[in-house]
């Protein structure tokens, strides 16, 4: 199986890392179903709607590999809401391009929730265009190796993309994001944040963000942020904020990184007003979610990944 070749396994550390190899290995399966290219499937928006379009692409037993390539194409003064969700014990590999409109409001929601030995790779890209607002949120939280690369730029003036991601690494699972944001165009802003969990030894994270200031974007206001809890020793996490100026004239950028265990100061805090050890870790795990999930409409995402988190903290803590 191709993307088998994803993993080599450190025995003395118990990690778990990308090769050169590999890593072009899955590359390639993203490349080769390109939507800009040849498209599998193409959706057309072109009216609002209060109803959600889901376009679901599961891999429901193993040794199936699905690999799917789409282009969604939003009209002009569309408000639309776009959920993708991946589950099974399948392999799959995934390419999306958004090609956004004019005056246009796009959410798109990306569940990941595989098996513990499925696999996930994708790549999303978006072009937005003028005075549209692209909302851009991922959910990772079970699989042996999850990867999402968001690549995003605009075709217009004042436009803007907030990029917001979660994700629970444990079991020696490896989670992947990559973000990057081409700021080409004036007045256009771009809010990047993604807060993550680790735990296990062997878990690893890896995130990193680029946001790319060319000197045609003046008026420019971007933010780049990563927040990651570590729960145990011996996970690893690596996190990459970067920015590229190439222009004076802008409002605002900046970048952000944190990664470390529970903050003394607010289990002391939770703890003075009667609340136990343990629920006021869990609380503050939740926390990290709840920043994430704030604005995501659908209900059931919300409440599956709340449930989700709870349940996975208090397996560990028994």
């Amino acid at each position: 199986m191709i993307l088998e070749k994803a993993l080599q396994s450190d025995a003395e550390t118990g990690t778990t890392r990308y090769t050169p190899e590999s890593a072009h290995a899955l590359l390639e399966i993203i490349s080769t179903y390109s939507p800009t290219s040849t498209p599998k499937t193409s959706v057309q928006v072109t009216e609002t709607s209060n109803v959600p379009i889901r376009l679901q692409n599961t891999a429901q037993y193993a040794p199936q590999i699905v690999l799917n390539s789409q282009k969604v194409t939003v009209s002009d003064d569309v408000h639309c809401d776009i959920i993708l969700q991946h589950t099974g014990a399948g392999d799959e590999a995934e390419c999306i391009d958004f090609q956004i409109g004019k005056n246009a409001t796009v959410n798109v929601i990306s569940t990941q929730m595989k098996d513990e030995n499925a696999m996930f790779v994708g790549k999303h890209t978006a072009t937005i265009g003028e005075n549209s607002e692209f909302n851009h949120t991922v959910i990772s939280l079970s699989g042996k190796v999850l990867r999402l690369d968001l690549e995003a730029k605009f075709a217009g003036k004042n436009a803007s993309i907030v990029a917001k991601g979660a994700y629970f690494a444990k079991a020696k699972e490896h989670l992947e994001h990559h973000i990057n944001v081409l700021h080409n165009m004036p007045n256009c802003k771009s809010d990047v944040k993604y807060n993550g969990v680790a735990e296990d030894k062997g878990t690893h994270i890896v995130w990193i963000a680029n946001a790319l200031i060319e000197p045609t974007a003046f008026g420019t206001n971007t933010f780049v942020r990563n927040k990651n809890l570590v729960l145990t020793k011996g996970a690893i996490v690596d996190s990459v904020p970067n920015l590229e100026i190439l222009t004076g004239d802008i409002q605002g950028a900046g970048h952000a990184s944190s990664t470390g265990r529970f903050d003394d100061e607010q289990l002391f805090y939770l703890e003075s007003r009667g609340i136990s050890e343990t629920d006021a870790k869990k609380m503050i795990v939740e926390s990290f979610f709840e920043e994430i999930l704030t604005g995501v409409a659908d209900k059931g995402i919300v409440s599956s990944v709340r449930e989700y988190v709870v349940k996975t903290f208090e397996e560990r803590t028994k």
